[in-house]
């Protein structure tokens, strides 16, 4: 319950997947908005692409912002549960990414 009210304060003030994503095409190296993008799709019940898109920063900048993107997906997994199909495949694509 906990991650899942962090989760939600952390969506409360961001834009939309649309206007993110044509944001992301104009500075496609900006991880700021990758990571924004990550968290409206979780706004918008998401939670796969959402996963999808803080692994992508994982593997390619794993230590940005002090490693915020897996503080997140952490947070993410946690409020998705034990029992959650797409939680599960995320924490295994995680542990896959982090041990090989």
């Amino acid at each position: 319950l906990i991650a899942q009210i962090q989760i939600l304060e952390q969506t409360l003030t961001i834009d939309s997947v649309s206007v993110l994503r044509e944001s992301f095409l104009k500075d496609p190296e900006n991880i700021n908005i990758k990571f924004d993008i990550a968290l409206a799709l979780i706004a918008e019940e998401e939670p796969a692409e959402a996963i999808k898109v803080l692994l992508e920063i994982i593997k390619s900048h794993s230590e940005w912002n002090d490693g915020k993107a897996k503080v997140q997906i952490l947070e993410l997994l946690d409020a998705l549960g034990p029992k959650d199909e797409v939680g599960r495949a995320g924490r295994r694509k995680l542990s896959s990414l982090i041990f090989t």
